[in-house]
């Protein structure tokens, strides 16, 4: 009897974990873009990012930078319902020629969120 119940707690366990594992390399499409704030001297953004769902909270970030862009992809942390304050701050390091920041969307298309003004040369949000 006690052998069945170490066997189904280890079952049980590894599931869990195997879950946890799993679902933090699903990729968030519905995240939004809140506050953000560049540095004076234009080399580090911050940004506050959260889910559009009722579930779920940004775990972790990827960045890739194509050209003259920033393209970001979000991943689950699976941590329960959001937190009613808001969500992530990210602060990232910008290269100097970078002007259009990207989010990964579903489908792998990614969606324009922020373009540096080539005039001003100041960051906008791009409204869609």
């Amino acid at each position: 009897m006690k052998r069945k119940v170490t066997i189904s707690l280890t079952v049980i366990t590894a599931l869990v974990v195997i879950y946890l594992v799993i679902s933090s390399f699903i990729q968030r499409t519905d995240v939004f873009l809140g506050e953000y704030t560049v540095s004076g001297d234009g080399t580090q953004i911050d940004m506050e990012v959260g889910v559009a769902s009722s579930m779920g909270y940004i775990g972790r970030y990827s960045t890739k930078q194509d050209r003259n862009c920033l393209y970001m992809t979000f991943y689950s942390a699976n941590r329960g319902r959001n937190n009613p304050s808001g969500g992530n701050r990210i602060t990232m390091n910008l290269f100097p020629e970078c002007d259009a920041i990207y989010f990964n969307r579903s489908g792998g298309k990614f969606q324009m969120m922020l373009q540096k003004n080539s005039e001003t040369n100041e960051w906008e949000r791009v409204l869609h």
